[in-house]
């Protein structure tokens, strides 16, 4: 696996999700923190939003077969989102 190169060739011509097809019960996602904070200089660049303005930061690792295959942190505006935090918790 290592080193053939057939992740990148897939990567490059599919989504993940299609590359999961029929595989979707041995896979799940776990939620480590969710929280909302004033955004720095740095992501309220990256965002478009003023520095201190509220962000939502979510923070991931999904799992196959119970193992982690990838971790994400995403940071996103919380002003258009003002309810996300307590939508997201009744999912």
């Amino acid at each position: 696996m290592p080193g053939d190169g057939l992740l990148w060739r897939c990567c490059r011509t599919c989504s993940f999700n299609a590359m999961l097809d029929g595989d979707l019960d041995r896979f799940a996602v776990r939620t480590l923190s969710l929280s909302r904070s004033p955004a720095s200089a740095e992501v309220a660049g990256v965002l478009g939003v003023g520095e201190g303005d509220d962000i939502i930061r979510l923070e991931r690792v999904r799992l196959r077969d119970g193992h982690p295959l990838y971790h994400t942190v995403k940071c996103f505006p919380g002003r258009p989102f003002p309810g996300f935090e307590s939508a997201y918790a009744g999912r």
